[in-house]
């Protein structure tokens, strides 16, 4: 593939929720080929491994709550990074809240593999 500018756009969401929607967005958008992976905060990873009373009562405090995260990432030219931004904002909305989740980007050096 001729190498143009591309940058990665790493999508934390730390809910569910609004994943499908996200996903239809991107499609309608003409953004495809990303990749999903389970994911998994640092506290909740901290939480789970440590012992005493502390921790013990925090674990308690979060065990309702959401174990994982889903962590997509894009792969994109860059004239489609900010349709792409756009996409996240209006399906999860404002990112700056308290636990919703985190969105940021790379440029890309290179690229294997990737197909049109």
């Amino acid at each position: 593939m001729e190498m143009m500018n591309m940058k990665v756009l790493f999508i934390v969401l730390n809910s569910e929720d609004h994943l499908d929607d996200l996903l239809i967005k991107f499609d309608s958008s003409g953004i495809h080929g990303g990749t999903i992976v389970n994911s998994l905060g640092m506290a909740q990873e901290m939480v789970d491994h440590s012992q005493g009373a502390t921790f013990n009562y925090i674990r308690g405090m979060m065990s309702g709550g959401r174990p994982q995260n889903k962590t997509i990432f894009l792969v994109l030219p860059a004239e489609k990074l900010d349709t792409a931004k756009q996409c996240v904002r209006e399906v999860v909305g404002d990112l700056n809240g308290d636990n919703i989740g985190i969105m940021f980007d790379f440029t890309i050096d290179n690229v294997e593999g990737l197909t049109k």
